[in-house]
């Protein structure tokens, strides 16, 4: 077996798993999972008020009915 000399390093090039220095791109599917979750929280908050206006309404005039007749 050889010996390095004082300050030399040997670095192995087999199985790097760097995802930037391989020259690989993209999501995780961590990251993807987390900005799907987040989408729908903030559908599932949002599209009600949406909805919900048409029925307030409706029952504002049947209430301003009830109260006129």
């Amino acid at each position: 077996m050889k010996r390095e000399g004082k300050g030399s390093m040997r670095i192995s090039t087999t199985g790097n798993s760097n995802r930037r220095g391989s020259g690989q791109s993209g999501f995780t599917l961590l990251e993807l999972g987390v900005v799907i979750t987040l989408l729908a929280l903030f559908s599932l908050l949002t599209i009600p008020l949406f909805g919900g206006t048409s029925k307030l309404g409706y029952s504002a005039r049947c209430l301003n009915g009830t109260i006129k007749y």
